[in-house]
């Protein structure tokens, strides 16, 4: 048995909910992130203000 089976039908997410619920912060990759870094705002800071976790912040800060 599956967890699916224990989620009553009428709570389970479709599969475009799924992907609308994990979409990205558009307005925050990796070169918005190192700007605002550079203004002296901390990974916390930038991660309130996006809505998004630290450890989004750290990794897309990453990203080219």
């Amino acid at each position: 048995m599956t967890i699916g089976y224990l989620i009553p039908a009428d709570e389970r997410r479709t599969n475009e909910q799924a992907k609308q619920a994990n979409r990205r912060a558009p307005d925050f990759d990796g070169v918005e992130i190192r700007r605002l870094r550079t203004q002296g705002e901390t990974v916390r800071e930038i991660a309130a203000m996006a809505g998004l976790s630290v450890k989004t912040v750290r990794s897309r800060q990453l990203e080219p």
